[in-house]
């Protein structure tokens, strides 16, 4: 929790992010509080509305229970800040409508008829500060939810790893894990570091992290991350980060950030908070004038009518419309693997109206593979054999992709000799006496292509391509259903990118762009009044990413800088939960509009029916907690949201 002060609708968040109904020297759990003031309520309502007769009452009316477990809190938070800088908050107008409240009771107490046996003006001060608790309570339930979340994830990270070192294998906390560690991890743990497989072959559930439900398997080469968990075989894997930059970590790190940051529809709605307890004394007054010296009611039932009003004017739940429907959407997200850095960027998400794409690495995998092959020579076995032995220690992505077919096409294993790699033109040796070439050239229609000879006849000739992801598809058909135009912005070749748009089924693109033309682009179309989303992979999409309204990088285990880079980031790389992202930002603004337009309404409507004197200050206190509660379980509603 970071240190800025958070406002709620009856006090101001500590630092373990109480409201008014609880602090940081309390002895008595808030739950507890909240159990004995309800049952001392529920009794004051049989006595006085029934007209029991309580022996004492109302000194020994129970709901002064609720008001010494429940009010003081308020009374501290109101006054602690009018003293300190001579703020005028929010549970200022909540304690001023209790002391009316209380004021009404003592004249009771005196012999003045303020309603009659039956009204327990205690019962309200009790009922207000229960309410005002009660709400601020599920509030803090739901940020606490979407932040237990994320207490989750910490406790992902295993507080040791084993290391091996040299012959030896030692345990070192986890925090002092170093790029190039080779970690050991056994059946049924927790994978203690972002890295590769260098031995071993597993089964891995990475759902904590990406939100996957089904596991994954893994073997020699492959990616696993912190957090994540080892299903089946004993596995080492190489670190290719530091502790301090796992995707775990910073996940964490970006709630944390998230959780500090407004929106700016929340930042308005703090602000109009500000007007609320001036303009409720003033409403308070022209009330108890007009219902005095116009409607020629009685001086007490217009002192009732302007409590009333102060009962029900407090905006608690126009306050809490836009923070919890916030905090619970990016509990939401963050539980499916999308990282928002702040409440603003989910709020804006919904006006977007175009998605642009980079393609290597976003719209495709970013790993190079054989897409089809000719071969000519009569010996297949030894052909595939030849190759994986030439490019046995080549780092070319080409290469490696070559061997890799190769060595899944056949069983032989060949050793190679004199081996030679010609810069830009390829590499070649000898296998079983037989001279072996494999040339780059060019087929002619823009696609990579590697020419094999055995003894200078061609024997073969490969193709490759960046494979589309196979989210890719989907997600682009989902966008494009709710509206939003999809294009693609690409430094690659046109055939290249032509290929792909074709694939995912995008008609418009722009290939060979530098990114300067990127931002071109971006720029053209913001201009056109278009709210532009920037995806990419992060690595050279930063200055697109400055450029858009919107950014949104594809994490993988090889980028470091994509979580840092975009205000959004997708840490399985599933392009899907693009769509996903933008429903969940309209479900989120739907729910603080629905919320805003209840509390207003409702409170607007007690206010009228107050001054009218239609209804009493109890009436009006639980007219105004149950729009309070309403909005923080309509909030609420948004972190199971599927």
């Amino acid at each position: 929790m970071n240190n800025e002060t958070k406002s709620c609708c009856s006090s101001n968040f500590q630092s373990e992010g109480c409201c008014c109904g609880c602090s940081s020297n309390s002895k008595i759990k808030i739950s507890t509080k909240l159990l004995w003031a309800g049952i001392s309520l529920i009794a004051s309502f049989f006595i006085s509305h029934f007209e029991l007769n309580f022996v004492g009452f109302p000194y020994t009316d129970p709901a002064w229970i609720a008001v010494f477990l429940c009010a003081g809190p308020i009374f501290k938070t109101a006054f602690s800040a009018f003293i300190k800088d001579g703020s005028i908050i929010t549970p200022m107008l909540v304690s001023m409508a209790m002391i009316a409240s209380f004021i009404l009771q003592i004249m009771a107490m005196w012999g003045i008829d303020v309603g009659g046996h039956h009204q327990s003006y205690i019962f309200v001060v009790g009922e207000i500060a229960f309410l005002m608790t009660l709400g601020e309570w599920l509030e803090n339930r739901t940020t606490l939810k979407t932040r237990n979340n994320l207490k989750k994830l910490a406790t992902l990270l295993p507080k040791t790893a084993r290391v091996r070192k040299d012959k030896e294998i030692v345990e070192i906390p986890s925090n002092e894990i170093q790029v190039g560690d080779i970690i050991c991890v056994k059946p049924h743990e927790m994978i203690s570091a972002d890295g590769k497989i260098i031995k071993g072959q597993t089964t891995v559930n990475q759902a904590n992290i990406t939100g996957e439900s089904m596991p994954i398997d893994k073997s020699v080469g492959d990616n696993v991350l912190c957090g994540t968990f080892n299903e089946s075989e004993y596995i080492e894997i190489q670190a290719t980060r530091a502790s301090s930059d796992f995707i775990l970590v910073k996940m964490i790190e970006l709630a944390d950030e998230a959780e500090g940051k407004k929106a700016p529809i929340a930042r308005a709605a703090n602000k109009w908070a500000t007007f609320v307890v001036p303009s409720a004394l003033v409403l308070s007054l022209i009330t108890f004038i007009v219902a005095r010296f116009i409607l020629d009611t009685s001086f007490i039932e217009a002192v009732v009518r302007a409590t009333t009003t102060l009962v029900v004017f407090c905006p608690c739940a126009f306050v809490l419309a836009t923070p919890t429907a916030i905090s619970a959407g990016l509990g939401n997200a963050a539980k499916k693997g999308i990282l928002i850095k702040s409440g603003a960027i989910l709020e804006n998400f919904a006006k977007t109206t175009s998605v642009f794409f980079d393609k290597t690495g976003t719209l495709t995998s970013g790993e190079i593979k054989v897409e089809n092959f000719e071969c000519f020579y009569y010996d297949k076995n030894f052909l595939f054999a030849s190759i994986a032995a030439i490019e046995d220690n080549s780092n070319h992505p080409i290469a490696k992709s070559l061997k890799d077919f190769a060595t899944s096409q056949t069983q032989t294993q060949l050793n190679a000799d004199r081996i030679e790699v010609k810069m830009g033109i390829g590499i070649s040796g000898i296998v079983e006496d037989k001279q072996i070439d494999i040339k780059k050239a060019s087929s002619g229609n823009n696609k990579t292509t590697s020419e094999v000879f055995i003894d200078n006849v061609l024997a073969a000739k490969f193709y490759f391509s960046d494979t589309v992801r196979t989210s890719a598809i989907p997600a682009i058909k989902e966008l494009q259903e709710m509206g939003i135009a999809t294009m693609i912005l690409s430094g690659d070749n046109q055939k290249a990118v032509e290929d792909v748009a074709k694939k995912v089924s995008i008609k418009n693109f722009k290939s060979n762009l530098l990114p300067q033309d990127k931002l071109n682009a971006i720029n053209k179309a913001q201009s056109e009044g278009e709210v532009v989303c920037m995806v990419g992979d992060g690595i050279n999409d930063t200055p697109s990413f400055a450029a858009a309204d919107m950014s949104i990088a594809i994490a993988n285990a090889q980028n470091d800088i994509a979580i840092n880079t975009a205000q959004i980031s997708i840490i399985d790389g599933d392009l899907r939960k693009i769509a996903n992202l933008t429903d969940l930002s309209k479900t989120v603004m739907a729910t603080i509009t629905t919320n805003i337009i209840f509390s207003l309404t409702l409170s607007l409507t007690a206010v009228v029916l107050g001054a009218l004197g239609f209804i009493s200050p109890a009436i009006g206190a639980i007219i105004h907690n149950i729009s309070s509660v309403s909005v923080v379980a309509n909030s609420a509603r948004l972190l199971g949201k599927k």
